[in-house]
């Protein structure tokens, strides 16, 4: 299953910024699983591992990646 979403990431401590993201997954995702392993993206910014034209990451829970194809207004891309 492949999921395509753009995401506004704010909060009281974190510059703003938004990120287009897909996952894909070998196994069938559970809509209530998509919603963690959005939260997981997010929350694991700094094991973000830079690729030939995107940032990647192996997501926990499901047999899943994650794949960061863009983000605007993010000052240090960290």
């Amino acid at each position: 299953k492949r999921i395509d979403c753009q995401v506004k990431v704010s909060g009281l401590f974190i510059e703003p910024y938004e990120i287009k993201l897909r996952i894909v997954s070998r196994e069938v995702m559970k809509d209530n699983q998509i919603e963690d392993l959005i939260e997981q993206v997010i929350d694991r910014k700094k094991q973000w591992k830079q690729g030939k034209k995107f940032l990647a990451l192996s997501l926990n829970g499901v047999n899943a990646n994650a794949y960061i194809t863009k983000i605007n207004n993010d000052a240090d891309n960290s």
